[in-house]
C-alpha cells in the first residue's frame, strides 16, 4: 500500500501488492496524536513568530487514553514546556494561541465521514 498526497485536501491510499508501513513506524492512532500535536506546534511558531518570541527548547509532549463502545480515543493531554524567559503573560499568550490548531478544532466538531464504494 501507499499513500500519496494528491491534493491539497485529499490524500490516495493505493493497496499495491507491496506491504504497507506507516511513516516513522507509527500506526494510526499515533499517526492522529502527531498531526494535533503537529498543528499545535505549528499555530504556537506562528504567533512566536508575530510576537517576535523564541520558542526554542519549547517541548510538547502528547498523551491519550481510550475510551470503549465505541473503541476511541477519549482523551488527549498536551504539555507544552516553554522557555523560561518568556514572561508569564507571554506565555499565556502562547497557550491560547495553540487553542486555534485546525486538528484540534476538527477534534471537537468532528466532521461527517462517509464511506462508499465508487
Amino acid at each position: 500500500m501507499r499513500i500519496s498526497v494528491t491534493q491539497p485536501d485529499q490524500l490516495d491510499l493505493i493497496f499495491d501488492g507491496q506491504s504497507f508501513s506507516y511513516p516513522a513506524d507509527l500506526n494510526p492512532v499515533q499517526l492522529q496524536a502527531a498531526a494535533l500535536v503537529g498543528c499545535t506546534a505549528a499555530v504556537m511558531e506562528r504567533y512566536a513568530q508575530t510576537a517576535e518570541l523564541d520558542l526554542k527548547g519549547t517541548t510538547l509532549v502528547i498523551r491519550w487514553s481510550f475510551g470503549s463502545e465505541p473503541r476511541r480515543i477519549d482523551r488527549y493531554e498536551i504539555e507544552v514546556t516553554l522557555p523560561a524567559t518568556i514572561s508569564q503573560t507571554r506565555q499565556a499568550a502562547v497557550l491560547r494561541a495553540a487553542q486555534h490548531c485546525t486538528v484540534h478544532a476538527t477534534l471537537e466538531h468532528p466532521p461527517l465521514i462517509t464511506i462508499r464504494q465508487v
